[in-house]
């Protein structure tokens, strides 16, 4: 991926956006990003601004390998509260698999309830993201259609606590099947530019004959600036057909910039 991306023309795309619409842009406050753990945050991108996310990650399951390239997430606002999310979609090379592009999405965030103003008030924020996926040509492929709601509360001024619940109504080998699925995310401030999570989600199934899985999974992130961040994780399979002694585990990094 590219992330030398043109600051005038992320300028000029937030101007066009925000003067057809009669946006204000909001106080930004630092960057924050819906990668790298699996739990999508409850914040909406401040109006007059646009964040894109990228990474890469490593899996390993039952003796194959994978890469995903890309993770790509552009995120733009449209209101105070609410935020067009595209996806472009990853490469993906596999072992024992063609190495091809995967279908990109489509969707939006929403901001439904807003965080007590300081950390310890213990009243949630509450988002709701929907989206699916949009196959690359139309008329082939499966839309995969998915809905979130993401719940974030500031218990201290260093640790908050994220958890999302998930419903997707998806297509394996041509059958439909619903898949749900739910995490529980702790996040704890290291220093002024270090942050840290650990989580655990899981899938009541992950195809359509499958079996409940789990992953646990933790991360660093670090923030050069207001604007600019990267991160680190690594998980592993705690649930399901393989035990982490089978090798079901995957490690990633990323960036995320904001203009």
């Amino acid at each position: 991926m590219n992330f030398k991306f043109s600051r005038t023309v992320a300028t000029a795309t937030c101007a066009v956006l925000s003067g057809c619409i009669g946006l204000r842009p909001t106080e930004p406050g630092p960057i924050v990003t819906d990668r790298p753990d699996f739990t999508e945050s409850t914040d909406v991108v401040p109006t007059g601004m646009l964040q894109v996310e990228g990474g890469y990650t490593y899996a390993r399951a039952a003796g194959e390998h994978g890469h995903t390239v890309g993770e790509i997430l552009i995120r733009v606002p449209i209101a105070r509260r609410l935020e067009f999310r595209a996806e472009p979609g990853s490469y993906i090379s596999a072992s024992g698999g063609p190495s091809e592009f995967e279908d990109g999405g489509a969707g939006f965030k929403v901001a439904l309830i807003q965080a007590a103003e300081t950390a310890g008030g213990l009243r949630p924020a509450i988002s709701l993201l929907a989206g699916s996926s949009t196959p690359r040509e139309f008329g082939r492929g499966a839309y995969q259609p998915e809905a979130k709601l993401a719940i974030g509360v500031g218990l201290t001024e260093r640790f908050a606590f994220a958890s999302n619940l998930n419903y997707a109504y998806l297509n394996d080998t041509g059958r439909r099947f619903n898949q749900f699925s739910g995490s529980a995310s702790l996040a704890v401030g290291l220093a002024e530019q270090i942050g840290s999570y650990l989580e655990y989600f899981i899938f009541n199934r992950e195809s359509i004959g499958g079996s409940a899985a789990g992953y646990l999974n933790g991360g660093l992130t670090y923030q050069f600036n207001d604007d600019f961040q990267a991160d680190v994780r690594i998980g592993a399979g705690m649930v399901g057909d393989e035990s982490p002694g089978g090798g079901r585990y995957f490690i990633g990094l990323g960036l995320a910039r904001r203009w």
